[in-house]
């Protein structure tokens, strides 16, 4: 239901922004490019940031059949913070590459490549949420 009234609210404001920008281009009294931003700001600002802050970026070996490794990290992230809370995106990479690197907002977590095998133990996912959590602010 949170959802829906999410979605209706940034439906309603796309729609007042748009009939805000036509009529700023009726009356050519106004300095366009200013105003339009201006309200642009105040309208969509809060809707632009009602979405997910932190961004969890898996890049997994397709080759190598990691996908469930994956959607199982994929589930434990989703059940720790909730879809409205975080972003995740999973990259399944063509041929056998060995990767398992979990970034959040950008930042590398977790690198099998670089020694930290699969998130296969309570400590390895706590380091995962510990950086979800930080970034959370």
């Amino acid at each position: 239901m949170v959802r829906i009234m999410q979605g209706a609210a940034r439906a309603a404001s796309l729609y007042l922004a748009i009939a805000l920008v036509l009529m700023v281009e009726v009356d050519s009294s106004f300095d366009k490019s200013k105003e339009i931003q201006r309200l642009l700001d105040d309208i969509l600002g809060p809707v632009a940031r009602s979405g997910p802050e932190v961004t969890i970026k898996v890049v997994y070996c397709g080759g190598c059949g990691y996908g469930s490794r994956y959607r199982r990290l994929e589930t434990e992230l989703s059940d720790e913070f909730g879809d409205d809370e975080i972003a995740i995106v999973g990259e399944s990479t063509p041929g056998i590459t060995g990767y398992f690197e979990v970034s959040v907002n950008g930042n590398l977590i977790h690198s099998k490549k670089g020694g930290d095998a699969f998130v296969d133990s309570d400590a390895k996912k706590k380091k995962i949420f510990d950086a979800v959590r930080a970034s959370m602010g």
